[in-house]
């Protein structure tokens, strides 16, 4: 009989080490492989010998608990390749819960970098070529409604295309989480754009006018900087009803659109329309406003002095007008001016242009008088 109960104290003994054997892999063992030099050191070799990068990891920490969370600490992840930078990321914290895992939802509680470097090209180079496939949305969902978010500085570069370099820098974000009822994000964020000798230069600051209330996104009057002239943003966006936009502007200067349209950063044959004009100048007000199903906007311009190339660089000016934005056309009405030296040159200009984001289909009537200027 106690032979019997040895024999199954034993096999329950077992069970029970058995059954603990996950718990203490994620508490103790998991954790303590993270931090060894050996582990490290392999995936070091690892990424060597099938990614031909040099990565570096310094210090890191896993630490697990009984609670569904895990935090993660590093003071540095290096990526480089031939004695080049491509990835820095310096003092990660991070911490992530687990909770609503089977609802497929992971919750972001902590993230936060001192300092990130990438290099967007280079680091895209060490991905393997893909075929085209359809892209399919996952189910699962990341929460950062109630994150600690934040990133102190931060440099990535980027080329767009042979002779385009975008370069980002990201500073001073952080989601402001000691009110739950509604929360700022602060952000400093300059970016500039060179293409050639052109050089677009955009600029935002939050400025305590981003904030996140009732799991929605509010910009109440951002200003976004471009060149000389600036952007006012209104804006409200959730993952229930998507993202709604309001752009607007005084006295933005045609110069700067020049800049955008001629880069064919935003649009792709931006050049080409402008390839008819030269010595563009004068500025315009604006009110565009987009959601995920339309744009709707109105530009009136306040003045504009242009040469028309085809026309032996003839002046034009135009004293009043306005443009009428939607999702597919541009539609010119009431646009008054003179072209020459004397204003009884009167000229007037209705029109539209269709498909402007693709073929910019133009269908523009001009109607003019001519003075014994032209004789």
């Amino acid at each position: 009989m106690k032979k019997k109960i040895k024999v199954i104290g034993g096999l329950i003994c077992a069970a029970a080490i058995l059954a603990s054997a996950p718990f203490v892999i994620y508490l103790k063992a998991l954790p303590a492989a993270v931090s060894n030099p050996n582990v490290i050191k392999f995936v070091k070799n690892s990424a060597h010998k099938y990614a031909g990068v040099d990565l570096e990891i310094k210090n890191p920490v896993l630490k697990t608990s009984l609670s569904p969370q895990i935090s993660f600490k590093t003071d540095e992840i290096q990526i480089s390749k031939d004695d080049l930078k491509m990835f820095s990321a310096q003092n990660l914290d991070t911490e992530i819960s687990f909770k609503e895992i089977f609802q497929k939802r992971i919750i972001v509680n902590k993230f936060g970098i001192d300092y990130i470097f990438a290099d967007v090209n280079k680091l895209m180079s060490l991905a393997p070529a893909q075929t085209e496939t359809k892209k399919q949305e996952s189910d699962w969902d990341v929460d950062l409604y109630d994150s600690v978010l934040s990133l102190k500085k931060s440099l990535i570069l980027y080329e767009l295309e042979p002779g385009t370099n975008i370069k980002l820098q990201a500073d001073n974000l952080n989601v402001d989480n000691t009110q739950k009822i509604q929360r700022f994000v602060h952000f400093d964020i300059d970016t500039e754009i060179k293409k050639g000798n052109k050089i677009l230069h955009f600029a935002i600051a939050d400025k305590d006018r981003v904030l996140i209330k009732n799991k929605q996104l509010i910009v109440d009057d951002c200003v976004l900087d471009i060149n000389k002239s600036n952007v006012h943003i209104n804006a409200l966006a959730s993952k229930k009803d998507g993202m709604s936009v309001e752009l607007s502007s005084k006295k933005f200067k045609v110069q700067d659109v020049t800049d955008i349209v001629g880069s064919n950063i935003i649009i792709n044959n931006g050049s080409e329309m402008l390839s008819f004009f030269k010595d563009m100048k004068g500025d315009f007000d604006f009110n565009i406003k987009l959601n995920k199903n339309a744009v709707n906007g109105v530009v009136n311009l306040n003045n504009l002095a242009l040469k028309l190339v085809p026309l032996s660089d003839m002046p034009l000016t135009l004293t009043q007008g306005k443009a009428l934005i939607s999702s597919n056309d541009i539609q010119f009405k009431d646009i008054q001016g003179f072209h020459g030296k004397q204003k009884s040159n009167k000229i007037s200009i209705e029109g539209i242009i269709k498909d402007y984001v693709k073929s910019c289909d133009t269908d523009v009537t001009i109607k003019t008088v001519a003075t014994n200027e032209f004789a």
